[in-house]
């Protein structure tokens, strides 16, 4: 459930939109989302080894401390707090509070235009955060039982567009949809220098089979559930992700796919009706609210886990009297969500800020997957409860994947959008050689005394 709603999200409702505009034919939009599948599932094959072998709170951060040192893994924490999860916190508000307002619209009686003015929206936006750091700061297991509630109703409602996709298909009107464009869309080909923009919206989508990594200390069993798990979970979503994608391109057709901001609702809407539409978008509401109280349980575990090392700020080790959660490193990653999503609502926009955060954590993909080398090389008889099949291939595709996805970046995105990522990495080192600094200046006054 953990893996599933880790990647189950916002994406997969909006991110079919800006892959249909950047890549305006079947072959483009197949070529992008085929990528993510393949990237997903190899990335996946490494950190069910890796967690397997350390399963341990902090995920991510373990991997990288034990194979590259503190310095690297607290330059990982930083940018997961400064940018990383905390902007994919403000992305996945801003498309809740989206099909919020279409909800609100159909209930007005006018869902073509927006109904909730900007102040509402991100009103509503940090209402939503203030409340799931009110309930995490709770107790684990409450926030466990609301999280498999919403991943059942989530996965549902991906299922109920695959079926609705089905049945468009074999109905008279798809004649005169999808499937009368499909030939032409198709002779388009592939927009080269777009595809890594496009690449990077899918990639949001299949992104958080990763994230189940950071409670690996909080799982009975844990050398063996994790990997299962991750596998389990991560080529399930591929599949749903598959067909539903599909089933919109049936539906919608390229053209109104590229034009439509709510992808799945309009799917849904466009076979039955109103009804459907304003159904779907209560759907995708509590799904997005899924994902962001997934983010809310398991990234401030690694804050933890690392100020427990001695890492990361001393505060974000210490946990609630009463309750036993890491509250302080909740109310921390709360607070930089907050800001994003002032940010992105009032100076950028979530697209920019999807591009930063993407980037970033393609960075330590990248890093990650050579760990997975390093333990290979310097570990090679320590026993290991799952071995990544294919090896080293599997784990090449994923490295290889990953620096051309950040190299890509580099390339195909104007210097503005590289203006955040750059801010975050550059803050980071800043934070980095002061805690340094500090560091010598305690040495210092030490021998002095």
């Amino acid at each position: 459930m953990l893996v599933m709603g880790g990647i189950i999200g916002a994406g997969i409702f909006f991110t079919p939109q800006k892959v249909a505009s950047l890549q305006p034919s079947l072959l483009g939009i197949s070529l992008a989302w085929g990528i993510g599948g393949v990237l997903a599932l190899t990335g996946a094959l490494v950190y069910a080894e890796l967690g397997g072998l350390f399963p341990r709170t902090g995920g991510q951060y373990v991997f990288l401390r034990e194979a590259f040192g503190r310095n690297v893994a607290f330059f990982y924490g930083w940018n997961l707090l400064v940018l990383v999860s905390s902007g994919a916190m403000a992305i996945v508000c801003g498309i809740c509070v989206e099909h919020l307002d279409v909800v609100f619209g159909h209930a007005v009686g006018d869902p073509t235009r927006p109904y909730l003015p900007l102040w509402a929206r991100v009103t509503l936006s940090a209402g939503l955060i203030v409340a799931l750091v009110g309930l995490n700061v709770r107790g684990v297991r409450l926030g466990a039982n609301i999280h498999n509630v919403i991943m059942i109703i989530k996965v549902t409602c991906v299922l109920f567009v695959i079926v609705l996709g089905v049945v468009w298909w074999f109905s008279p009107e798809s004649a005169a949809g999808a499937g009368a464009q499909a030939p032409a869309k198709m002779a388009e080909g592939v927009q080269w220098r777009a595809l890594v923009p496009a690449m990077l919206a899918v990639l949001f989508s299949y992104g958080g089979w990763e994230s189940v990594t950071s409670v690996g200390g909080e799982i009975r069993d844990g050398g063996r559930v994790l990997p299962r798990a991750i596998l389990v979970g991560t080529i399930s979503v591929i599949a749903l992700y598959v067909g539903i994608n599909i089933s919109l391109v049936g539906i919608l057709g390229v053209e109104d796919l590229a034009g439509a901001e709510t992808p799945v609702a309009a799917a849904a809407g466009r076979v039955l009706g109103t009804g459907g539409e304003i159904l779907v978008a209560s759907m995708i509401v509590v799904s997005t609210l899924g994902i962001l109280h997934a983010l809310m349980i398991m990234v401030p575990r690694v804050f933890y886990a690392m100020a427990r090392d001695g890492v990361f700020f001393e505060a974000c080790g210490r946990t609630h009297p009463t309750r036993g959660t890491p509250h302080v490193a909740i109310l921390l990653f709360g607070g930089f969500s907050l800001l994003h999503m002032v940010v992105a609502s009032f100076i950028t926009d979530i697209g920019q800020l999807l591009e930063a955060a993407i980037f970033v954590d393609w960075i330590f993909f990248a890093l990650i997957g050579g760990s997975y080398f390093v333990f290979r090389w310097r570990r090679p008889d320590v026993e290991r409860p799952f071995r990544a099949p294919f090896h080293p291939f599997a784990a090449l595709t994923f490295v290889g994947l990953s620096v051309a996805i950040v190299l890509g970046s580099l390339w195909g995105l104007p210097p503005e959008r590289l203006l955040i990522p750059a801010v975050a990495l550059g803050s980071g080192m800043l934070v980095l050689v002061g805690r340094h600094l500090k560091k010598r200046q305690s040495f210092s006054h030490e021998e002095d005394r």
